[in-house]
């Protein structure tokens, strides 16, 4: 006889999913654990080196970093703890210089016959250590000590470009290479008091000493005619990576660049969105500053842009759509306009990754949570592809016509009206408009006039404005033949 549940103990709750379950209780053991070890038990274990320690505390961490299924109750009840506290930058300093070393991949080399679970943990923590590091980039709080993180800069521009199968023969970042930035701004110093020259004042000084026990410490001086008339001031710098100056067919690179060996999808992926997290608060021409050249990572303006073309052109949706979101970010800045401008007239191969992100599809064996990544993609495509084309520069508003996608992803967008966000469609159509702005461009426009023109007449699926900004391009075009 099966039993009735008295009424007195019916749940005073509704019934949650079992994974949502399953992330509550998680982020309750770790709010548990944190009341009775403190920060400084996690802190411990990820320096600890001891793979069950590291396991714990990576885990937690990670618990703690995820979205809290009740902002209400981040904690058992009782409690007022807030998780994300705990990977907080600004009240955990010494987390982020914990976690850096974790995210060096391990060693290369095969495995003793003992080894291969070890080196199989290695790995996880190492992709773990990647994707707490993307989660608490996240955070509000940590945009702006994390963004200016020298060391952080370095591991992330090394990681990306360990991805490329060119820099298979380059050497394994080391920890030396990206601990102690203190160090690094004493060896700046060091280097500044070089290129200051003798003292002029006191043959015997040592910098950083007092003349006679008065006054400050010399700050004088010597100016090098050689190196003021190395570069003038008002010399433009050189726009076009010099790694990629080698076109192909269409005047890019030749071939696509392909992937490494040391390729990590998760690591690499977390990378590419720290790269365009970083660019946020960071200014184009200061980014690879301080950046080691012995470990031929990128240090310079050219550099940098080579290895944004060259994620933009990998194919895969984890490097391209960060990739992507980066240029759009420079692009916000007036002073990078002329400079993204030149590098997609050099390079007109890269018109096709965001004509193919415009378009917002996402592939059928694309993981859980991908339509967000391309959504955000498709976003940032549309304002570089609208910079473009608005551009006064003929020759890149002749490329994007002329590109063999540009032109299809655009009008694919405004015909699927019905799934594709409104603010999509209506930079679709500005795009078009400003490209048939230009004479002799209804060449290019001249198979998709029909679809235009019904679209043009399809004035209750579509925004108001939209069927006005086509009828204009249809206008243009009977003009510009």
């Amino acid at each position: 006889v099966r039993h009735r549940r008295p009424a007195h103990n019916t749940p005073l709750y509704t019934n949650m999913p079992r994974g949502v379950r399953r992330v509550r209780d998680a982020q309750n053991e770790v709010a548990r654990a944190v009341q009775v070890y403190g920060f400084r038990r996690f802190l411990l274990s990820l320096e600890s080196g001891l793979p069950s320690e590291v396991s714990w505390a990576l885990n937690a961490l990670l618990v703690a970093s995820c979205d809290t299924v009740d902002p209400h109750s981040a904690g058992p009840i009782g409690t007022t703890f807030r998780l994300d506290s705990l990977v907080s930058v600004q009240r955990n300093p010494p987390l982020l210089r914990a976690l850096l070393p974790l995210a060096i991949p391990p060693a290369d080399g095969e495995a003793m016959p003992g080894e291969g679970s070890a080196r199989e943990l290695a790995m996880l923590h190492h992709r773990q250590a990647w994707l707490l590091l993307r989660n608490m980039a996240l955070l509000p709080e940590n945009e702006q000590p994390m963004a200016h993180s020298l060391a952080l800069r370095r591991l992330v521009l090394w990681q990306l470009q360990s991805a490329l199968q060119a820099h298979d023969a380059d050497e394994p970042l080391r920890l030396e290479d990206i601990d102690l930035e203190a160090a690094d701004t004493a060896a700046r110093g060091t280097a500044e008091e070089a290129a200051g020259g003798q003292c002029q004042v006191n043959p015997l000084c040592t910098r950083g000493y007092r003349h006679g026990g008065r006054g400050g410490p010399c700050r004088i001086s010597r100016h090098d005619k050689a190196e003021a008339t190395e570069r003038p001031s008002g010399a433009p710098r050189p726009v076009l990576p010099a790694s990629l100056s080698s076109p192909g067919a269409e005047g890019g690179p030749a071939l696509p660049p392909l992937l490494s060996r040391r390729y990590v999808a998760e690591a690499c992926a977390c990378a590419a969105e720290l790269l365009h997290l970083g660019l946020k608060h960071c200014k184009l021409d200061s980014f690879c500053d301080g950046v080691p050249v012995r470990a031929g990572l990128p240090s310079s303006l050219e550099d940098l842009l080579a290895l944004l073309l060259c994620l933009l052109l990998s194919g895969e949706p984890g490097l391209a759509h960060p990739a992507v979101e980066a240029l759009a970010r420079l692009a916000a800045h007036e002073p990078n306009e002329h400079l993204l401008s030149s590098l997609a007239r050099a390079h007109p191969s890269s018109l096709a990754p965001l004509a193919e992100a415009a378009s917002g599809a996402v592939p059928p064996n694309a993981p859980h949570g991908s339509e967000v990544a391309a959504a955000l993609a498709q976003d940032a495509a549309l304002e570089l592809l609208l910079l473009f084309a608005s551009s006064a520069d003929l020759t890149l508003k002749r490329l994007l016509a002329s590109s063999p996608l540009v032109l299809p992803r655009l009008v694919g967008v405004i015909a699927g009206a019905g799934t594709q966000p409104p603010p999509a469609v209506r930079r679709s159509a500005s795009i078009l408009q400003h490209l048939a702005s230009v004479h002799g461009h209804r060449q290019y426009f001249r198979a998709y006039e029909p679809t235009l023109a019904q679209l043009g007449s399809m004035h209750s699926q579509l925004q108001p404005d939209v069927p006005m900004i086509l009828n204009q391009v249809l206008s243009e075009l009977s003009v510009n033949v």
